[in-house]
């Protein structure tokens, strides 16, 4: 007798099934059960210029994180020498904010296309960012900002097929 693989159940949970959940979660909380819902001349104007939006966003923060990159490794010896541990978190935020805006300017092309696929390079991109901000020990921003980013994303995700 053959089985096929889909229905089989994996003992070990794949990232993927829990991206799947999480998104699920917030499409049921942000976009099913919310009390509020943008008009669709609301979700047209943030389709349409959101993109240019991170663009603008993108652009402008190449520079200040070359800065942040230089500062950073001009004070590394020194957080090292008087033992502030905090040397290697600022590095692990700065890749977490590198891979973050990498993933933006990947969703460029499909918002603009209004490709789902865009759409799903900026629901990682803010999930990434929200990381980052828990481990720089921003807790009540980063909650605040998923949940102000999630719930835009989930009102115009119908807007991208």
């Amino acid at each position: 007798m053959e089985t096929n693989q889909n229905q089989v159940a994996s003992p070990n949970p794949q990232p993927n099934d829990f991206l799947k959940q999480m998104e699920q979660f917030f499409k049921t909380y942000l976009y099913d059960k919310a009390p509020f819902h943008f008009p669709p001349n609301v979700k047209e104007f943030l389709v349409k210029f959101g993109p240019w939006v991170l663009l603008i966003v993108i652009l402008l923060s190449i520079p200040v994180l070359l800065l942040a990159l230089g500062i950073g490794a001009f004070t590394m010896p020194f957080a090292v020498i008087t033992g502030a541990g905090r040397g290697m978190f600022f590095f692990i935020n700065i890749a977490i904010t590198i891979t973050s805006l990498i993933l933006e300017g990947l969703a460029l092309p499909g918002l603009f296309a209004r490709k789902i696929q865009g759409w799903r390079f900026a629901y990682y991109a803010s999930l990434l960012s929200t990381l980052g901000q828990l481990l720089s020990g921003e807790i009540i921003g980063a909650i605040i900002g998923l949940i102000i980013s999630m719930y835009v994303l989930f009102q115009i995700k119908e807007y991208y097929k």
